[in-house]
């Protein structure tokens, strides 16, 4: 007790910094976006792989090209969709955007948990901070896309266990079948969530309807 009293005081409203911090990093990635690719991902295949699909006029696997093209289709889809239309600028900047939705579902999660609504701001700012968030934030890879889908099945598996009705457990369904079609690690992250749904499920009794529709969809 008597080392935090010697602390100086923290001042009032001082998390009103806090948004601040985090308009100045995404403003950073997005004006990094403009420089031209140099991550080695996205070199390798993240636009590579876009850029000879576009060039050649179709999406297709062609073996003995990239191991990379058997990588779950969801992100690589939505990048060639940008890079056909704004081209490297553009999907590097949509990555921005999955950096934004991630960090947002760290807030999320931390006021569910009944964290201070001015902690939920420390909470995003915390991802965004990281030294390998900024490395990335102006890069078209895949790390905040799974971040946010993540974010996001934690989110509804909460909201699922909450309700426990048909609408909640499709969309339950929904995200995590966009997880794992983001990343292979995206499936690991799912069957790790679906132990404590499945526990919850066990604890309070949810029909197993409900459960059959998360499953069905997922796999959609």
């Amino acid at each position: 007790p008597a080392v935090l009293s010697a602390l100086p005081a923290v001042p009032a409203g001082w998390w009103r910094l806090v948004p601040i911090a985090i308009t100045l990093i995404l403003l950073a990635g997005f004006i990094g976006a403009y420089a031209p690719p140099s991550d080695h991902d996205t070199l390798r295949y993240h636009l590579t792989l876009p850029h000879r699909d576009l060039a050649w006029g179709k999406i297709a696997v062609y073996f003995g090209w990239s191991v990379y093209e058997f990588s779950p289709p969801l992100s690589g889809l939505l990048t060639r969709f940008i890079y056909a239309l704004a081209g490297p600028t553009g999907a590097q900047q949509l990555h921005v955007v999955w950096e934004l939705l991630a960090a947002g579902t760290a807030a999320v999660i931390a006021r569910r948990l009944g964290i201070k609504p001015e902690f939920c701001w420390l909470a995003a700012l915390f991802l965004l901070s990281q030294r390998v968030s900024i490395n990335l934030a102006s890069t078209a890879s895949n790390e905040f896309v799974l971040a946010a889908y993540a974010g996001g099945s934690v989110i509804v598996a909460q909201h699922f266990i909450s309700q426990r009705n048909i609408a909640s457990a499709a969309l339950l369904g929904l995200v995590i079948g966009g997880l794992c079609s983001v990343k292979h690690h995206g499936m690991i992250f799912a069957i790790c969530l679906a132990l404590p749904v499945l526990i919850a499920a066990i604890r309070h009794r949810i029909p197993a309807r409900p459960l059959a529709i998360i499953v069905m969809t997922t796999s959609v």
